[in-house]
Order: structure tokens, then sequence, then C-alpha cells
């Protein structure tokens, strides 16, 4: 293929100083990219830009040019600027060939304070109130910007408060200074037009279009998007103060995407999850289904113990005899007597654990249970499993399901008589309740109750995916890390360890100690993640395996234009 045509750049003099930018780099993304931030409201760089709050006003000049229609140059060699005499807003053209920029002139400094105090006349002052405290762009220019008294002596105009736009998305008009961000997503990205202003002056007021809700799979983006708090997350309102919020980077695992996130707890419990910009995976969003699917880890189904079958019944013990109890019923069996269900939700270094207990064992049966929904164009995914990829490269699997329906017959004609189920429940498998039941030896390694629960001989409770470290490859066949945000609940244990541990009891080698070894390991002996480590992931993950892209989320500000395990918990 031939050679991409090389980026041109341009001159640019911010603040005294010349910079080079390529061609078609927005002014205010320059500027920012010199150093010079530009306060800003209704411009956000995945959207189209309006030029509607003013915020980003900037003295602007042209180079000044000769008889000869040539700029005239200075001493210094470069374009003598030729400044025009009214500010200009920077959200809404590109950089040019000689322009120049003042982000910090008396002029500059005097017509944001002019916009801020616009903007805080009908304000309320409900800061100790608002969700948004703490991330409040209204808040943090007003400290830079603002006046410590107000001119306004007339009463503040009052509109509506705590107006449910949508199932997930509370509104507060008196805080809405008309940026228009969440009506430009809706339209732009959401593909859903259900957002407008309505009235006139300081009368203006969002409000949902007549017989519409917002309740898209993408409205809480608009809660992310918007700089003050007239729009918030019903299900985080008035739950924690941002301020007090530990914030982890991670990715979401409700489906194959796997779109950034960061995730917010206080205290080992999750309070929210928001998405994390990476073009590569989910430009700056997330879908709602993914960002509220976090509750079910703190269920109270959770599984807090191990449990070994004795007598008549599952009774509590210790992870050693857990363990012990687990390999000794396993070791009766051959590998054509052994089943193991795996699960694409497991990391990759669970996978590959997965992978060399099979091998010890000599296991012909394995397999996974795929998850399919309902998809969009945007992000969210038809493959409901977050790690299939990472299932197939593994060996674990090359066509996700096919191998269950030969499981469930071999359980059903007695061929195999243990099962190992690792986050799986056998009953999606196909195999009947009788007949797992009978089974001699169920070891059953989960993170909630289930049906299946009560015919285990040996139950491991395990980490769900904000409880522990690990990888896993999206959809695209990008390889993401996943962080550790809280602490599994109880007795629970990382995945990685039960595996290890159960490997070295069954077969008695040594066992490794820290999860990086484990991927050491796989990084040895797996092509695609050769030279690699868990820190060399890094926080926008590395590209491992070329498979179809998916459609990318829309951008119009640069181009204009089966269940998961909450849902399992749930029922």
């Amino acid at each position: 293929m031939p050679d991409s045509a090389p980026v041109q750049m341009v001159n640019v003099q911010v603040d005294g100083v010349w910079k080079q930018f390529p061609k078609g780099t927005r002014l205010i993304e320059a500027c920012e990219q010199a150093g010079s931030y530009i306060p800003r409201y209704c411009y956000h760089k995945k959207l189209s830009s309006p030029g509607n709050c003013r915020m980003c006003l900037i003295e602007q000049g042209m180079p000044k040019m000769g008889p000869d229609r040539k700029p005239v140059l200075g001493d210094d060699g470069m374009p003598v600027i030729n400044w025009m005499p009214r500010p200009q807003i920077s959200c809404a053209q590109d950089v040019a060939e000689g322009m120049g920029v003042r982000t910090t002139s008396p002029l500059v400094e005097e017509c944001r304070k002019g916009v801020m105090e616009f903007l805080l006349i009908n304000h309320p002052l409900d800061c100790p109130i608002c969700d948004q405290a703490g991330e409040c762009r209204l808040q943090e220019f007003s400290v830079q910007y603002g006046n410590a008294e107000s001119r306004f002596l007339e009463n503040k105009v009052k509109k509506p408060k705590n107006v449910e736009l949508g199932p997930r998305v509370t509104l507060d008009d008196e805080r809405c200074i008309l940026c228009s961000r969440c009506i430009r997503f809706c339209q732009e990205v959401a593909q859903d037009d259900v957002l407008g202003f309505i009235d006139r002056g300081s009368h203006t007021v969002l409000t949902a279009h007549p017989g519409k809700r917002l309740e898209n799979n993408y409205s809480l983006n608009t809660v992310d998007i918007c700089p003050v708090g007239a729009l918030t997350s019903s299900d985080f309102r008035f739950k924690m103060r941002v301020w007090f919020l530990k914030e982890t980077k991670s990715f979401c695992t409700s489906c194959a995407t796997g779109c950034n996130t960061i995730i917010g707890t206080r205290e080992n419990v999750i309070h929210r999850q928001t998405p994390r910009e990476n073009d590569a995976v989910n430009s700056t969003w997330m879908c709602d289904f993914g960002r509220l699917n976090f509750d079910y880890l703190q269920s109270d189904k959770r599984l807090l113990e191990p449990k070994i079958y004795s007598g008549d019944k599952l009774v509590p013990t210790d992870w050693k005899t857990a363990i012990t109890h687990a390999a000794a019923q396993l070791k009766h069996f051959n590998g054509w007597e052994i089943a193991i269900i795996a699960s694409a939700t497991m990391t990759n270094e669970e996978l590959w654990l997965t992978s060399r207990l099979a091998q010890i064992m000599g296991v012909q049966f394995m397999d996974i249970i795929p998850r399919r929904g309902e998809g969009d164009d945007i992000l969210l995914s038809e493959d409901r499993n977050p790690n299939t990829n990472g299932a197939r490269l593994l060996g674990i699997t090359q066509e996700p399901g096919a191998q269950l329906p030969r499981i469930a017959q071999a359980v059903a004609s007695g061929q195999v008589k243990a099962v190992i189920a690792l986050h799986e429940n056998p009953f999606d498998a196909g195999i009947s309740a009788d007949h797992l039941s009978q089974l001699p030896a169920f070891v059953l390694m989960d993170i909630l109750e289930s049906p299946a629960t009560a015919c285990a001989t040996a139950l491991l409770p395990a980490s769900g995916f904000a409880e522990k470290r690990g990888s896993m490859i999206n959809r695209n066949g990008r390889l993401q890390r996943l962080n550790r945000a809280v602490r599994p609940p109880g007795s629970a244990r990382d995945d990685w360890e039960i595996l290890r541990d159960l490997i070295q009891e069954y077969s008695g080698q040594n066992g490794i100690y820290m999860i990086e070894e484990v991927f050491k390991q796989m990084s040895q002996s797996v092509a695609a993640l050769a030279g690699l480590n868990l820190s060399k992931i890094g926080d926008l993950g590395v590209q491992v395996m070329q498979v179809a892209q998916s459609p990318s989320p829309a951008e119009p500000g640069k181009d204009e234009g089966n269940k998961p395990e909450s849902e399992k918990a749930a029922t």
C-alpha cells in the first residue's frame, strides 16, 4: 500500500511563542497543547462546536500582508501579526498559517469575567447539595474569573427542579447554563434527538420533546459532559461527595467492547463507574447498561466462604481443606471423565491456568458458554462476554459453545463423572439438575449463589471484575488491564490463586506467587503476547490480535457528521 500523505504543519503564535500544529487542529485544542488552557463550557472535542457560551474568547490576529500580498516578516523571520480589534471564539475555528493568539491578555480576562458574571446571575447557590460539587467547571472558573459580590439586584428566575428526564437522569433546570452539550450528544452520538431548549432569554429551559423521554442506552453520558450540576445520575444522586471517592482506572466487562472506565469507591464500596477516554476503544463514552452493572458485586447472594459436601450438605471450611478436598475428588477420574466449563468473563491469566489444569488432568471436554444480546452501532456488543478473544487465543475454545452439547450428553450418559465449573452455571450448558446432583464430583468456582450451588461437592468463592487484577482481549483484539478497586468480601479469593492452588494440590508442582508470573508464562508461550507484561499494557491497552474492527462511536466534532452475571443475580 502507498504511504499516507505527510501531515501538513502550520505555524501559530500562542502568547508570543511560535508553535507548530497539524493543519485542521481546532484552535482551542492547539492552545491547550501549547500549555495555555482556555476555559470552555459549550465546547467538547467529541461534539460539534456551536460557539454559544463565549467563555473561550481570545484575541486573534493574522499575518500582516505587504504590497506584494506576502506576509511581512519581523526581525525573527516570522510573520508580523495584525491583531483584530474584537475578541474571537477559539472553539469553532482551526489553526491557520501565521495565526496569532493571545489567551491571557487584559481584554481576554475582562471578557471572561463578564461571561462568568452573566452565567452566575440566575445560577442558584446550592453547591453544598449539588452532586457536581468538586468537579464543576462553573465552580472552578468562578474562582479565577468570578466576582466575590454580585451587582444583580433583581430576584433570580425560578426554573423547574428535580425533573425526571428519563429513568436514569434527573434535571435541575436552575443550574443549566444552556451549553447544549447534552442536546448535541443525543443528536450526534446517541442518534436520539430527544432534548431541546424552549422559551427565550432568562426563561430558557432544557426539556425533553413532547411525548419523549431521555431513556436511550447512552443517557448517562449527558451527566458526564454536563459542565455543571444540571443533569445528575438518579443512581448516584446524593449518595457520595466526589472528593471522597478513590478512583481506579479499569474497563467495563459487561460486553466484548471493553469500554475504559474509572471506578469510584469509598470504604470498599463501589459508588459509580464512569467512562475514561480511549479513542481506540470507546472514545469518551460508555453505555448505561455497562455503567450501572456493578451492584451484583455487593449482592447479598455473594459466596463468602469455601464449602465442601460433607454428609448430606455443604459445610463451611478453610481454603486449604477445600482445595485438598476438590483435588482429591478429581484424582479419582481420568481426563475422559472430567469436563471443564470455563467462562469468557475470566481474565487471560485465569484462562491460562485453566488450560494448564486441563492439560495436567488430560481433560478432553472443555468449552465456554457464549452469551449474546442485542447490540448497536455505537458501543454495545452483541457478545456479552468480555474475553471471548482471550479464550480463543489461549486455546480454551475456538468456537464458543460448540462442545457444550457433547459435555451435556457425556454427563447424562455417565461418561463424565466430574465437572469443574468456573464462573458459570452448568444448567446454562444444558446439564440438568438431576444429572448434576448425581455427579461424584462437582467443583464450582463462582461469586454468586445460583441453582447449581446446592449440587456442588466443593464450592470456591471467587472475585468479581473490580476485585482483582488481570487482562482481557476485547472484540477488536485489544489487550486491556483490569485493576483492583475494592477487596473481595468475606473469604473470597482471586481466581488465579484458587486455580494455582488447585493445580499445585493436584499435581504436586511448585506454585507461583504473583500474577505477573502468570502473565510471564503466557507471554513465553503465546506469540501474540510475546514481550508484554501487565505494566506494558498501560492504561490504554495494546493491540495483540487482528480482527474485523467494529464501528467507532461518532465524533461529529471532528467529522461533523445470553445474560451477564448481574442479570443472573437479578433473576
